[in-house]
């Protein structure tokens, strides 16, 4: 503290006074740069400060002028981790997760030219042609502009899938505009609803290489006229809806089982007006519009690339919202293991290049006729879940679920690594027995949490004879 001494007007008397002593406040520099300075590592959390606590002070407020906001980072969007996700405000029971669209601006063609498409044309000569297709989404986020590239044209049999190369040297359009770029790739543009055609004429000219002399239709050296036909769909798409990956015939409509993965069970579709859904090729397939993700709080994308196909869900109930720029939300339902009340289990005896048992029998005998490409290990695998709802679930299980015992340790034994690249029947629970001896092998699966936490169990018992012919897995 230092004294002051003030001279008053019209009086002599000298009055003291106190006032604050310190250096005067001032902003980092790294504030005034408009960055925010980073707290050490070794900081601690910040404590809140009670309002109660706060003393008065003498010291005028201090004129630092407007904020400026503060860009955390200029060159894109901050990665927030493995988690991807942030608690959603005033729900902290829910968390929000955002999938940006990525637009596909272009794509190498898949060309498979089939030699016994042709026409006689009338100079005698053929051409041979291929139809494809490109369905493209017409709203403000989605390119309206298109390029193919065709680096090369595949034949198909008797060709054994030879490639040969190709140059395009003229383009025609209806519907939509087109022009070529150089000899292999055209540019499609003003993209827009309905229907339209996109014609692509060239020539190639196999060689001993690639593709001469298949089937006596592309002699060597001789130039052969080729004809490319797009059939373009540019469609408006008015909501989204979810459904199952891969087959899964009768699965139960937008319905999740907790604490495991999403990906099989749960894919993300463009709607168009008559509520058909359409993959566009002017959008990457694991992004195809901007989604926001309202889940359980433990709900996480596992991947970098932040694709709805990488949801992982936690322990959680409840409901999964998914929301696009467009239409109404979809709401998922998210169940419960416990409500899992019956399956489809399976033991498959593994195999490679065709060999394996798909599906072990209970009684039976097996390697009196030889093995072929069979290996010693014996697979559990699940065929279908099925949820109080009476309807099959269309999900992946979890290993977590399940657990495997061996009732005959002297013939098969538990194992502890994967049965990779092995082909089998149904999907893998991440356990497998190994057999090491001739006789009668004897597995329990069980899931000890399904079925209400009653549980569900199989046996399978089944005997092998010459399993030292078998290979190593």
């Amino acid at each position: 503290m230092r004294a002051c001494w003030s001279l008053l007007l019209l009086t002599t008397a000298m009055v003291a006074c106190d006032a604050e002593d310190g250096p005067t406040p001032s902003s980092p520099p790294e504030a005034e740069a408009g960055v925010d300075a980073e707290r050490p590592e070794d900081a601690g959390p910040m404590e809140p400060m009670d309002a109660e606590s706060m003393e008065p002070t003498d010291a005028e407020p201090m004129d630092v002028g407007p904020m400026e906001p503060v860009d955390a980072d200029p060159t894109g969007p901050m990665d927030s981790g493995p988690s991807m996700g942030d608690a959603a405000p005033g729900a902290p029971d829910r968390v929000v997760l955002e999938i940006p669209m990525r637009p596909r601006h272009g794509y190498t063609s898949p060309f498979v030219l089939l030699p016994n498409e042709a026409r006689e044309d009338a100079d005698d000569r053929q051409t041979y042609l291929q139809t494809l297709g490109l369905v493209f989404a017409i709203e403000p986020a989605y390119p309206t502009a298109f390029t193919v590239s065709m680096p090369g044209v595949t034949v198909a049999a008797p060709c054994l899938n030879g490639e040969g190369p190709i140059v395009l040297d003229a383009v025609e359009s209806e519907g939509v505009t087109a022009r070529l770029l150089n000899g292999d790739s055209f540019l499609i543009e003003d993209i827009q609803a309905g229907a339209a055609t996109v014609t692509a004429r060239g020539t190639i000219q196999p060689t001993a290489a690639d593709i001469a002399d298949c089937g006596d239709a592309f002699p060597e050296g001789v130039e052969t006229r080729v004809e490319f036909t797009y059939r373009i769909e540019g469609i408006v798409p008015t909501g989204i809806t979810t459904q199952p990956q891969g087959r899964c015939p009768g699965a139960l409509p937008r319905t999740l089982v907790a604490d495991g993965p999403a990906r099989r069970g749960f894919d993300v579709k463009l709607v168009d007006a008559d509520g058909r859904t359409f993959s566009p090729n002017n959008v990457e397939h694991s992004h195809p519009m901007n989604l926001i993700l309202t889940a359980p709080p433990e709900a996480r994308l596992l991947d970098e690339d932040r694709s709805h196909q990488s949801l992982h869900l936690g322990p959680s109930t409840g409901t999964l919202m998914v929301q696009a720029d467009f239409g109404d939300p979809v709401e998922v339902e998210i169940i419960g293991a416990d409500q899992i009340v019956d399956w489809s289990p399976n033991f498959s005896l593994a195999g490679q290049a065709g060999g394996g048992i798909p599906q072990l029998a209970d009684g039976e005998t097996y390697g009196e006729g030889g093995w072929g490409r069979t290996t010693d290990r014996i697979v559990p695998t699940i065929i279908g879940l099925f949820s109080s709802a009476a309807g099959p679930l269309c999900i992946d299980p979890n290993p977590g679920w399940f657990v495997l015992m061996s009732e005959t340790p002297e013939t098969c034994v538990l194992s502890d690594e994967p049965a990779s690249n092995a082909l089998i029947r149904g999907e893998p629970v991440g356990l497998s027995a190994r057999l090491v001896a001739d006789g009668e092998c004897r597995l329990v699966l069980s899931a000890p949490d399904l079925n209400g936490g009653q549980g569900l169990r199989t046996t399978i018992s089944a005997a092998f004879v010459d399993v030292d012919l078998l290979l190593s897995l």
